[in-house]
C-alpha cells in the first residue's frame, strides 16, 4: 500500500536578486556564493524534500530587516512587487510578510500598509518588524534596528493595531 505524502508549508523562505535590488542586510556570503535566488531555485530546491513530503504552500518573509537613519534604504513595497513577479507564474501558493518599520507615525504605516497590499494583491498576510537590539552588545544587535523600546512605544502598539484591523499578522523577532 503507497503511503499519502504529508502535505508542507514552508513558513520562511526568501527570494533575492543583488544585481537588480542590492540589500546588503543579506550579508557577504550571498554576495560572494549565490547573488540570485529565484523562485524557480526555490522550486528547484523543494523538488528535493525527502520522500513522503509534498510542499503545497509557503510564506516569503522580508529581508529589508530595519531603516536606521544613515543605513541602507531598500524599497520594501519594491520586494513585494519582485517576490508577486516570482511566485505569482508558478501558480503555487504563498503568502508574504513584508517589512514596515511600526513605529515612525501611523500615517506612514497605513500608507505602506496599503502600498504593500495593492502590490501583492491578495498574498500579503503580515509584518515583520525585527527588534533585536542589546545596548551594549552589538553582535546581538539585527543591522539597522537602531533601539530596544519599540515594543513600549505608542506609535508601534497604534501600528500594531492597524494590522489588526486589516486581519494581518505580526512576526516578531526579538531577542530574549
Amino acid at each position: 500500500m503507497e503511503s499519502e505524502s504529508m502535505r508542507l508549508c514552508d513558513p520562511h523562505f526568501h527570494l533575492w536578486n543583488i544585481h537588480q535590488r542590492p540589500n546588503p542586510n543579506l550579508g557577504t556570503a550571498v554576495e560572494q556564493h549565490q547573488p540570485v535566488y529565484l523562485a524557480d531555485d526555490y522550486l528547484a530546491d523543494m523538488s528535493q524534500l525527502p520522500g513522503g513530503l509534498e510542499l503545497t504552500s509557503s510564506v516569503h518573509v522580508e529581508t529589508v530587516v530595519g531603516q536606521a537613519e544613515g543605513g541602507a534604504v531598500i524599497d520594501s513595497v519594491a520586494e513585494t512587487e519582485f517576490v508577486c513577479q516570482q511566485m505569482v507564474p508558478t501558480g503555487r501558493r504563498f503568502g508574504i510578510v513584508a517589512y514596515v518599520h511600526l513605529a515612525k507615525d501611523v500615517e506612514h504605516t497605513r500608507q505602506l500598509l496599503d502600498r504593500h497590499a495593492e502590490a501583492a494583491d491578495d498574498w500579503l498576510r503580515g509584518v515583520r518588524m525585527i527588534l533585536n537590539h542589546h545596548p551594549s552588545n552589538p553582535d546581538l544587535t539585527w543591522p539597522q534596528v537602531e533601539r530596544g523600546d519599540f515594543v513600549c512605544d505608542p506609535v508601534f502598539a497604534e501600528s500594531i493595531a492597524l494590522m489588526g484591523e486589516r486581519g494581518l499578522s505580526f512576526d516578531l523577532q526579538c531577542n530574549p
